[in-house]
């Protein structure tokens, strides 16, 4: 194994040993960059930059759609902003008989 100038052993390049059209197979019959990466038994990143070259170099693989990290859920958190802005509403397990008799006798 190589070694890098902090003396920390440096990872070798791992050879797949998937052939060409065994990845366009993979990737165009796939959804997902992590299906087809479960397909072929490679990490998401390596699948990802794959295609990507492929791409650069002019071969017609299908494009997918990116699913963020982080989805937002826009109409949830716009729901807790607007809850948080409005006055908190008196919960009280107390009857509100019993509320109303002290507020006429603590005046």
């Amino acid at each position: 194994m190589s070694v890098n100038r902090s003396d920390q052993p440096m990872r070798r390049k791992r050879d797949y040993h998937i052939d060409q059209k065994q990845f366009c197979a993979a990737w165009q019959s796939s959804e997902s960059p992590e299906e087809c990466a479960r397909k072929l038994g490679m990490p998401k990143a390596i699948v990802i930059a794959r295609a990507a070259a492929y791409c650069n170099a002019g071969i017609a693989l299908k494009k997918m759609t990116r699913k963020p990290k982080n989805l937002l859920d826009v109409e949830g958190l716009n729901r807790f902003l607007k809850e948080m802005e409005a006055p908190p509403a008196e919960t009280s397990d107390v009857p509100d008989e019993v509320t109303e008799h002290i507020r006429e006798h603590v005046r």
